[in-house]
C-alpha cells in the first residue's frame, strides 16, 4: 500500500470510504485532493480522511469520488468530533498516527 500524508490544521474533517479502486484511480483521487491544498491520511486501503479549510460539502466530495472511481459505491462523512481509537503502525520507523494526532482535532 502506498502511504502519502500531507498534514494541515483545517476547520472541515470528511471521512471517504469507496468499496473498490484502481492505483489510476487512487492517484487520479490523490491528485485532486493535492490540487486543492487538502491535507490528506490514506493508511487503510480505499479509505481517506481529508481536511480542508475550504467552505465544501460532503456531496462535493462525494460527486468527484464517484467521477473518478468510475461510480463505485462512495460514502462520505463530514465529521464535527475528533474522538478516534485505532491499531497500527506505532514505532521510530513508521507511525500510522502521526498525521491523526497532529490534523484531526
Amino acid at each position: 500500500m502506498r502511504v502519502k500524508q500531507r498534514g494541515l490544521q483545517m476547520a472541515h474533517k470528511f471521512i471517504i470510504a469507496v468499496n473498490s479502486t484502481s492505483k489510476e484511480q487512487e492517484d487520479a483521487f490523490l491528485k485532486h485532493i493535492s490540487d486543492n491544498g487538502y491535507g490528506w491520511w490514506h493508511y487503510i486501503d480505499n479509505f481517506w480522511l481529508i481536511t480542508t479549510s475550504k467552505e465544501i460539502e460532503a456531496s462535493e466530495l462525494r460527486d468527484v469520488a464517484k467521477e473518478l472511481f468510475n461510480n463505485e459505491n462512495v460514502l462520505v462523512i463530514e465529521v464535527f468530533g475528533s474522538t478516534w481509537s485505532g491499531f497500527g503502525p506505532k514505532n521510530d520507523k513508521e507511525n500510522m498516527f502521526t498525521w491523526i494526532h497532529k490534523n484531526w482535532k
